[in-house]
């Protein structure tokens, strides 16, 4: 095999758990936000959504560009919910509190997962990539563990918005 396919399919493997991280995410802010009835947590959490599926257009886009038109697809495997992986501790009872730091957890591990592929990653594109995710990811924390103590976010949430919109462009 040659280095050029092996780097590609070392990226390929790497962007796919990504996409995988952050469509779990979207998923769980999306369906969080459709349970919950308090309306500032209802919003905080439909726009993490809006986020993850932001993250999850970036990854498709840099993976259509490592590969020619025999890519393969995400791997399924892959997609477990983090929500079935790890259930939440209190099954039934939903509660913002609950919920946020389940957030939080998700969202440590997504940074993780982006820092530990950091140091198995030469392409200076994905390193960027993975650089930026893993910045993301720590305002998302930010923004829930401000929302768990009560803060208001919304000034923070407009940071994210600017910052998210910096990154796309």
């Amino acid at each position: 095999m040659s280095e050029t396919k092996k780097r590609t399919e070392q990226l390929l493997e790497i962007i796919d758990g990504a996409i995988s991280l952050e469509r779990n995410a979207k998923h769980f802010y999306r369906g969080m936000s459709e349970e919950i009835f308090d309306p500032d947590a209802k919003e905080m959490l439909f726009m993490m959504s809006d986020f993850e599926e932001g993250h999850e257009l970036e990854l498709f886009r840099k993976r259509l560009g490592l590969a020619d038109e025999n890519l393969p697809r995400v791997s399924i495997d892959r997609e477990q919910s983090e929500v079935k992986l790890h259930p939440m501790s209190a099954p039934g009872e939903l509660t913002v509190e609950g919920i946020l730091l389940f957030g939080i957890e998700i969202e440590k591990r997504a940074k993780k997962y982006y820092e530990d592929k950091l140091a198995e990653v030469t392409d200076p594109d994905i390193r960027k990539l993975l650089l930026d995710l893993i910045r993301e990811e720590e305002g998302h924390a930010r923004i829930l563990t401000r929302q768990l103590e009560g803060i208001d976010v919304s000034g923070f949430i407009k940071d994210m918005q600017d910052l998210e919109d910096e990154i796309s462009h």
